[in-house]
């Protein structure tokens, strides 16, 4: 009694498009978090003695990292890439072609 192993190819899974979208609002709201504290720091609004700019930007910094850490692990760029070796395919899937019709016996 012999056993067949068959080596299945699984296409790699792309992750859903609500965890891409929360990824990146959590990046984003890192960036409005820095861009938030720097720009009050800078106006003066933020005390210089204070260390609120810092933990605003530290937080926001954070939380990038977490959005690109984040979507590294779950999107996987460095596997999931186009090979430019093999063509596209056809954008016309399922019409018929017809470029080989004949259209100079057409009468108007």
């Amino acid at each position: 009694m012999q056993i067949e192993q068959t080596a299945e190819i699984h296409e790699p899974q792309s992750p859903s498009q609500g965890v891409l979208t929360g990824l990146a609002m959590v990046g984003g709201l890192g960036i409005i978090f820095i861009v938030t504290s720097l720009g009050l720091g800078a106006a003066g609004v933020l005390l210089p003695e204070s260390n609120t700019v810092g933990i605003g930007v530290l937080l926001g910094f954070m939380l990038l990292v977490f959005a690109i850490g984040g979507w590294l692990i779950s999107a996987q760029p460095f596997r999931h890439f186009d090979n430019i070796d093999v063509p596209a395919p056809d954008e016309h899937h399922g019409h018929d072609d017809h470029s080989h019709d004949d259209h100079s016996s057409e009468s108007h």
